[in-house]
């Protein structure tokens, strides 16, 4: 099994396809969504209200996939849009379109996102996860990992972000110091038994 899910395959799902409405749309690539992603139907939220940190209503997200966890972590964001609609009110501007996207992933902190049109589709990498202060990155190769890969990847990134942060380093010398009295103990109660008095 790939690794990774691609442009292409978004783009397979959706080929010669039309439809009249997003709802349409969305109705008709949910059920593709798991099959493509693996992923169990619980894991996929169509059209989640997104509130900001402020706690000010903000719009709903078309769709967002997340991990399959008691508490569960977005890490996929997908908007989709009408072509057409695009080019009729934006005149073939997608910027808009991104926005709204980068928006709903920012306040979700979600590590990817992806907008999704009838004809095409576009993927973005975030850092929001950690930090408000990196910009989006557009993926320039088409591709981002499978779910099982994103949470594999947030736990690696979560792991050596405790490391160096700088808060963190008060938690690291009592990890520290907590295995040497664990060492110290195991191997005092060794030494009595295999070298008795």
């Amino acid at each position: 099994m790939s690794k990774y899910i691609t442009k292409q395959h978004f783009l397979d799902l959706i080929e010669a396809k039309l439809f009249k409405s997003e709802k349409e749309f969305e109705f008709y690539i949910r059920p593709m969504l798991i099959e493509l992603f693996n992923i169990k139907e619980s894991q996929l939220s169509e059209q989640e209200t997104i509130t900001s940190f402020d706690g000010v209503l903000s719009n709903r997200a078309d769709i967002i996939i997340k991990s399959d966890e008691e508490f569960p972590h977005p890490l996929v964001v997908i908007e989709l849009k009408l072509e057409n609609s695009i080019k009729k009110f934006q005149k073939e501007d997608f910027s808009l379109a991104s926005k709204q996207l980068h928006k709903y992933c920012q306040q979700v902190r979600s590590p990817y996102g992806i907008l999704l049109t009838d004809q095409n589709c576009f993927m973005w990498s975030y850092k929001y996860y950690t930090s408000f202060n990196t910009p989006p990155q557009r993926i320039e190769n088409n591709k981002i990992p499978t779910i099982k890969h994103i949470e594999n990847e947030l736990a690696a990134k979560s792991l050596i972000g405790f490391v160096f942060y700088d808060k963190s380093a008060k938690y690291i010398r009592i990890i520290i110091i907590a295995l040497f009295i664990f060492v110290s103990i195991v191997s005092f109660f060794i030494k009595k038994i295999f070298n008795p008095p």
